[in-house]
């Protein structure tokens, strides 16, 4: 199946971008496609075979909205997928993500979500070795699932709360259980903290900002990039060495 894999961003450092999209261009899975959105509009705008990169200093009202606006700009175009895929800006997706995603939804058509991910919970900025961690209700950039699916649970949870990714877990498992990628293979997603270089949306998700969270966000660059060169950062090649 074709995966339409959804990145949207905002106010990201150059090396998380070219990160992100050395981690979906190193893919097994070869039937794919990545859309990055920027409402910082401090992205170059790209339009490749594979990936399209948009940037737009219009400000999306909210997350959830975001990705359906990402969803909306790809029913325009002549590309056509079978499932959509989660692929945060911060976190690193190992090469095998999609391919297990894909033997997981051939086996159970709906949602796909790990049982258990990789994370690098560090207080140095170093990336520590990377540790499981059980994954239930948590860990919505890991998430796949058929446009079917999708389409028959009405997509996002449209709100501003904090809890939109759990809300929206909570949305697919009340329709059918989630199939496992992990039961095709080890772990593939990998969710970083401090070794990123950037604030995780998580840091702005206090009881002080409440509802405004995604209003309180600061971008960590709002410097204009130029070209952009796909690769692993420092930090996710040490974990990425480490886990193969």
């Amino acid at each position: 199946m074709k995966f339409l894999c959804l990145c949207p961003t905002y106010g990201r450092p150059q090396h998380l971008i070219e990160n992100i999209l050395h981690c979906f261009l190193t893919q097994t899975h070869k039937d794919k496609f990545l859309l990055i959105y920027d409402d910082l509009g401090t992205l170059p705008e790209v339009n490749e075979e594979q990936y399209k990169i948009v940037s737009s200093a219009l400000r999306i009202p909210s997350l959830p909205e975001k990705y359906h606006v990402m969803l909306n700009l790809m029913e325009q175009s002549d590309i056509l997928w079978d499932a959509v895929a989660l692929m945060d800006d911060d976190d690193v997706y190992l090469p095998r993500y999609l391919e297990f995603h894909n033997e997981a939804l051939l086996e159970r058509n709906g949602w796909s979500h790990p049982k258990e991910v990789w994370t690098t919970y560090a207080d140095s900025g170093v990336a520590a070795s990377p540790w499981l961690d059980p994954a239930h209700g948590r860990f919505h950039g890991s998430l796949a699932m058929t446009q079917e699916f999708l389409d028959r649970v009405g997509g996002w949870v449209q709100t501003s709360r904090a809890t939109f990714d759990q809300e929206f877990i909570a949305r697919l498992a009340k329709r059918q259980s989630s199939a496992d990628p992990c039961l095709c293979g080890p772990p593939q997603y990998v969710f970083r903290w401090n070794d990123t270089g950037a604030k995780h949306a998580q840091h702005y998700m206090t009881n002080e900002n409440g509802d405004r969270w995604y209003e309180s966000l600061v971008p960590s660059s709002a410097k204009e990039m130029g070209r952009l060169t796909p690769q692993y950062d420092v930090n996710a090649s040490q974990v990425v060495d480490y886990l193969s």
